[in-house]
């Protein structure tokens, strides 16, 4: 095997294994809110999303981008191990620093957000703020390492579901809010440091000096990875604001009703995630080939699938959203019900305009990529300030729908400027319409039934079924979609032959 086909074939590799483990950590991830929503108030679990949320900011800016850095500098530095060492005591002293001022105003944030009587639990997520951002850093070294099954296991499983379990164990055991807090920080912390003991066993196999801060190194590394920083940042900035502000204008129980509507909408963008990190692979070569005309032929067939599989879940979201918040949350929670259509809609339309920033990326458009998520990020916030006193959660849930609708605007029109690539095609139609007159059926042959979350999910299953069965025997399986298997079969550890010849009998 060739230098190069190894290369290929490690990156494809970890893709599958990233993937695979982003949806297990995703799945904790939702059965953690789920419990904690359950299990608590309205009120005392907005009170801990908004912990969770300032301490994912602290940590992110604590890390000065040296996740994004580290796994582009390890490769071509001569002492990758200096390198990892650096980025943890930048990123500790960062951090320390940050939280020490933060825990001085905690009184003064915990009334502007969650009202004092949860300042503890505040100080608690802050304090877990350092270890969030060491465990970051961990996962980055593990990629410049290229080692996705490490970083899978740490990060998204072990991570998750130690989350899941302590705060399972703190709040059944009748610690309210407060016991939710430490466990969740307490299984932060946990991962963190078994993290960094994986890091010096596999990752830094030589000897280091921890103690010695290489000045040069620093420098030439913070340079590095400011610039990354400011690019990813602002979207994952402006995926926290939201519940900032509602947590400012409103009271930590509509953080809690917020945060219900947007979770179970973001369920719609798996395919999204699922997709993207299978098509990164390709369309990269493509990229570099300014191979445009096959890009738009797999960018098609992407979104398209996308679609069939996105759509019946987006309909049920819709129409069963009052039902399903209520027997998933509580019926607290029924209230949310604006929100998540509204949320499901938006994640939806990003589904139908594609993967397009993956595409972008594959081109070399990464800078532009940063001005438009300023411009979204400005969006965002003006519409949120305006919109939440107004409106309420509501309002959140518009600001967010049009933050996303400029950024997939201005990042479609880019790349159909610079390649001709965009989603639109008959193909993409044709499940939209199937689905939504299958829905038709569906919804007044079931008006009678009460919609519990068994029937509902078995009718969820039957739906996607019917849909992908009327759209494949209605001809929804074109030669590119076949073409698009070889590729990934070629690309990635995974065996795709048998797909490729069921596709083939009814293309």
């Amino acid at each position: 095997m060739s230098e190069t086909a190894s290369a290929s074939s490690r990156i494809a590799s970890g893709a599958v294994v990233v993937l695979v483990g982003h949806v297990i950590g995703m799945g904790l991830g939702f059965s953690t809110r789920i419990l904690s929503a359950r299990l608590l108030t309205p009120s005392e679990y907005g009170a801990l999303i908004l912990g969770v949320t300032i301490m994912t900011v602290l940590a992110l800016i604590g890390q000065l981008g040296l996740r994004q850095g580290v796994p582009r500098y390890i490769p071509i530095d001569e002492d990758p191990a200096s390198v990892s060492v650096t980025a943890f005591q930048l990123t500790i002293g960062s951090s320390l620093v940050l939280v020490g001022g933060t825990i001085l105003f905690s009184e003064q944030i915990a009334r502007q957000l969650a009202g004092v009587k949860f300042q503890s639990l505040i100080i608690v997520f802050v304090a877990a703020a350092p270890f969030l951002a060491v465990l970051e850093i961990a996962a980055g070294i593990f990629r410049g390492a290229e080692d996705a099954l490490t970083k899978g296991l740490v990060y998204n499983v072990l991570h998750r579901f130690s989350v899941f379990v302590l705060l399972v164990v703190a709040v059944g055991a009748g610690y309210g809010p407060l016991g939710a807090a430490v466990g969740w920080a307490s299984a932060v912390a946990v991962t963190a440091v078994v993290a960094v003991v994986l890091v010096r066993k596999t990752a830094l196999p030589e000897r280091v000096r921890w103690r010695t801060v290489d000045m040069d190194k620093a420098r030439k590394l913070v340079s590095f990875s400011i610039p990354l920083m400011a690019a990813s940042s602002v979207w994952q900035l402006m995926q926290q604001i939201d519940t900032l502000f509602v947590g400012h204008f409103l009271t930590t129980a509509g953080v809690g009703v917020y945060d219900a509507a947007f979770i179970l909408s973001r369920l719609i963008l798996v395919s999204l995630w699922a997709f993207g990190f299978l098509l990164l692979p390709v369309f990269s070569q493509l990229g570099e080939q300014n191979a445009h005309s096959e890009m738009d032929t797999i960018y098609k067939s992407i979104t398209k699938w996308m679609v069939v599989v996105t759509v019946p879940g987006v309909l049920f979201l819709i129409g069963f959203g009052d039902a399903l918040l209520a027997s998933i949350f509580g019926a607290e929670y029924e209230s949310a019900t604006g929100p998540l259509v509204v949320l499901s809609t938006t994640f939806f339309l990003h589904i139908v305009a594609g993967p397009n920033k993956e595409a972008l990326v594959a081109i070399g458009e990464t800078r532009y990529i940063l001005r438009a998520n300023l411009v979204t990020f400005v969006v965002n916030l003006a519409l949120n300030l305006t919109l939440i006193p107004a409106i309420g959660i509501l309002g959140a849930a518009i600001a967010t729908g049009s933050a996303y609708t400029c950024m997939n605007v201005l990042v479609s029109y880019r790349l159909y400027a610079q390649t001709g690539i965009h989603p639109y095609s008959r193909a993409v139609a044709s499940p939209l319409l199937i689905a939504v007159i299958l829905f038709g059926i569906v919804e007044y042959g079931t008006r009678s039934i009460e919609p519990t979350i068994p029937i509902i999910g078995a009718g969820l299953i039957l739906f996607q079924g019917m849909t992908a069965v009327a759209y494949v025997i209605g001809g929804g399986i074109e030669n590119a979609d076949i073409e698009l298997l070889g590729q990934l079969d070629d690309r990635l550890s995974i065996e795709l032959e048998g797909v490729i010849q069921l596709a083939r009998r009814f293309s």
